[in-house]
């Protein structure tokens, strides 16, 4: 059985630039052109980790699936219940290889500018978001020293 490099991907400032209201979606950040390479890698798994559920999770995946990014798991990965012997409902803290938030420790965050607004009552700021320029090339080195390092087993 091979082993995975588990890559989880949060949703509000990291795919999607974060809008409110919540659950409003904002704009691209263009994050596909680096995840589309890991989707279709048989040794990743790609999970959206993210707070959303219910009409607002639904509303998210259906973006990303305009994007082009489809991911194997949607807030759990899939089969850690297995090895972690939890049988009533996915574990609350999920396993990754990588994880990329915005609000993680040591990932590029770019600052807007200050010019431009958001919302129709021009009441709200854009927010400070993943800079996929520098996380991009970041991501694809990560996953692939994590797979160097972890062959396939015959």
């Amino acid at each position: 059985m091979s082993r995975n490099c588990i890559v989880g991907i949060d949703f509000d400032g990291t795919l999607a630039a974060r809008c409110h209201p919540y659950p409003a979606i904002g704009r691209d950040l263009d994050a596909a052109p680096w995840l589309h390479g890991l989707v279709h890698n048989s040794r990743v798994t790609l999970v959206l980790w993210t707070m959303r559920e219910g009409e607002a999770l639904i509303a998210a995946v259906n973006w990303c699936r305009l994007q082009g990014i489809y991911f194997d798991g949607l807030n759990e990965v899939p089969g850690q219940g297995e090895w972690t012997n939890k049988t009533d409902g996915p574990c609350r803290k999920q396993h990754f290889s990588v994880l990329v938030d915005d609000c993680a420790l040591g990932c590029p965050i770019r600052r807007p500018a200050l010019i431009g607004w958001i919302g129709e009552d021009r009441g709200q700021l854009e927010k400070p978001f993943v800079d996929w320029n520098d996380a991009g090339p970041m991501l694809i080195r990560t996953v692939k020293m994590w797979l160097d390092a972890h062959p396939e087993e015959a």
